[in-house]
């Protein structure tokens, strides 16, 4: 239930019976109303990313009276945005270069996506493994990955494999992940 329209009528007898039922256009798809109690009912599934905001009409008719009459009243509905997409990378997979011996290096942003909105669609980046040395650090907010320490390619030949998350800032968080190759 989403609300409950009522409409009143003067008349006595059947001139005093009310049905309701939704004007057809934008919006009726969705929802259903009980034609004797006039309860609002969601009918279809609503998506804030598709449809945040429509506008139904009820009609309210006496249509058992001599005269047929009817009132109508526009309902304005917003739909409330859950956190129903899961953020997205870019790519599945990162390489990145780095000079031997620099410190400070900034390489390509990692970027993900979330068709959420508000804090359901803002993401927050971490590194979640592969970092155990901590050379390597990413700003949490915009991707951006810095060489934390200088990195000796003749004395350690390894190719660090970052995991890195990205997680939106939900009361009930989705979280993705992609995989950075260092060389």
């Amino acid at each position: 239930t989403i609300l409950q329209v009522t409409a009143m009528d003067a008349d006595s007898t059947s001139n005093s019976i009310i049905n309701y039922h939704l004007q057809n256009g934008f919006g009726s798809e969705y929802f259903g109303i009980d034609p004797v109690t006039g309860v609002l009912y969601t009918g279809g599934h609503l998506d804030h990313e598709v449809t945040p905001n429509l506008t139904l009409v009820v009609i309210a008719t006496n249509p058992l009276g001599d005269v047929v009459l009817n009132s109508t009243v526009p309902i304005s509905i917003s739909v409330l945005d859950e956190n129903d997409n899961h953020p997205t990378f870019d790519l599945l997979r990162y390489d990145v270069y780095i000079d031997e011996n620099k410190v400070g290096g900034i390489f390509p942003i990692v970027t993900a996506t979330d068709g959420d909105l508000g804090e359901n669609g803002t993401i927050v980046y971490a590194i979640v493994s592969g970092n155990e040395e901590n050379l390597f650090a990413i700003n949490s907010t915009g991707g951006l990955l810095e060489l934390q320490k200088a990195h000796d390619y003749e004395v350690n030949q390894t190719i660090y494999v970052l995991t890195v998350s990205a997680t939106d800032r939900s009361v009930q968080q989705l979280t993705n992940y992609t995989t950075i190759y260092v060389h």
